[in-house]
């Protein structure tokens, strides 16, 4: 049983440095201005300043999207819904700037909610 606790500790001992090294920036708020570049990115300025942003990332309300692949395809588009009705949400990051926008955090994931 001893064993098992002590196998157990050091399992979520092993796991803390991964998911400090994942950390990105984390906002709540609303998209205040929507800003598709010709770089490929989407991009918007959000109304709520991250915690936990990476330094790359000087402008702080900023976020960027890369839309070259499905998935950022489908952020942008859930971003564009949210803008347009309005919608809070929060907005996670990758804890790493693009690298043709480098002072731009990218969106790891949105979260939006009715209300």
């Amino acid at each position: 049983m001893k064993s098992t606790r002590v196998a157990l500790l050091c399992f979520l001992v092993a796991l803390v440095p991964l998911n400090a090294a994942v950390a990105g920036g984390l906002a709540q708020g609303y998209i205040t201005q929507i800003i598709p570049l010709s770089n490929g990115l989407f991009t918007f300025v959000f109304s709520g300043t991250p915690a936990g942003a990476p330094a790359c990332a000087t402008f702080a309300n900023h976020w960027a999207v890369d839309v070259s692949t499905p998935s950022g395809q489908a952020i942008a588009s859930s971003a564009i819904t949210a803008f347009s009705a309005g919608y809070p949400m929060y907005v996670s990051g990758t804890g790493t700037c693009a690298a043709n926008q480098s002072n731009t955090e990218l969106v790891n994931y949105l979260a939006i909610s009715k209300n």
